[in-house]
Order: C-alpha cells, then sequence, then structure tokens
C-alpha cells in the first residue's frame, strides 16, 4: 500500500510504532513523533504516538523553557524527555495554570 511505503520511509521511526502510525496516517490523523518506550538510567518511558497539524508551533505554553529545565531537575529527567512529554499532553502539574500561546491556540 502507498501509506506503508511513506511510513517506511520515515527516518528513525522505531518498528513498534510503525503500524500504528500507518493505520493513524491511512485515517487522514497526522503524526509528528512516536516511540515505542524503553528503559533509561532516569527510568521508564511509555509508547506514545503524538497526532498534531503539521503547523504546530513548537512552543506551548508561554515561559515553558525554564519550566522544562526546573522539572527536568527536579524529578532527573532529561530536558527532551519532559518537553516531548509536554507537547503530547502535559501532565506537569507546574504548567496547570500556563497560559497557552496564542500561536499553539490557533
Amino acid at each position: 500500500m502507498k501509506k506503508e511505503k511513506e511510513v517506511e520511509k520515515i527516518p528513525d521511526l522505531e518498528s513498534g510504532a510503525k503500524k500504528i502510525v500507518t493505520a493513524l496516517n491511512i485515517f487522514g490523523i497526522p503524526t509528528s513523533q512516536s516511540c515505542e518506550g524503553r528503559v533509561t538510567e532516569t527510568g521508564i518511558t511509555a509508547p506514545f504516538i503524538e497526532m498534531s497539524a503539521s503547523s504546530q508551533p513548537e512552543k506551548r505554553f508561554v515561559g515553558q523553557e525554564k519550566t522544562i529545565k526546573k522539572i527536568a531537575k527536579k524529578y532527573n529527567l532529561a530536558f527532551e524527555d519532559v518537553e516531548t512529554t509536554l507537547l503530547a499532553s502535559a501532565p506537569w502539574k507546574e504548567f496547570e495554570d500556563f497560559k497557552e500561546t496564542q500561536n499553539y491556540k490557533k
């Protein structure tokens, strides 16, 4: 199938995410990031597939970089791990009262 061939060309796409990424793309749901999950030095990362518009801005919250650094330090996590989780679902209580940027709202 055409979509399967397109997904095969995605660089660094982990094999554990290929089938679900292909299925989502077939149904017209764009994906932007994925991880099949793993155990790292700082803990366990859960598998995820991020679905978002290709035009989604990098910054979701006003002042997010400073807070990401604070969270990463507090929980002994890598900045990139916190940032990836933040953009996917914003589960950190530190962001509960933050305002989303105007670009993200659009």
